[in-house]
């Protein structure tokens, strides 16, 4: 599983390269999410390694604070792709 893991860190780079190049927003979109799983792995396990060495308190406060984070990605990124595709019309986009 964990080289599973790994071997979908390529497509950080393989995001990025498709953006630049000016892609379709789908594909884009689809491989930022699956670029977002290992992200998401490592940062859990990087919470988890914190919160054993800081306590039960802050140990909770920490895993409430970042297990949550991929999808806060995803929910952002979906604004940003609206405000995008409504440039037409004036709109503050969030920053």
């Amino acid at each position: 599983m964990e080289r599973v893991l790994v071997g979908l860190l390529i497509l950080v780079p393989v995001t990025l390269a498709l953006a630049l190049a000016g892609a379709a927003e789908p594909l884009i979109f689809l491989t930022a999410t699956l670029a977002l799983v290992p992200l998401a792995a490592l940062l859990g396990g990087a919470t988890e390694v914190v919160a054993s060495a800081s306590g039960p308190t802050i140990g909770a406060l920490l895993n409430a604070t970042f297990d949550n984070a991929a999808e806060l990605i995803i929910y952002r990124s979906r604004d940003f792709v609206t405000c995008e595709r409504s440039q037409s019309r004036p709109r503050v986009c969030p920053s």
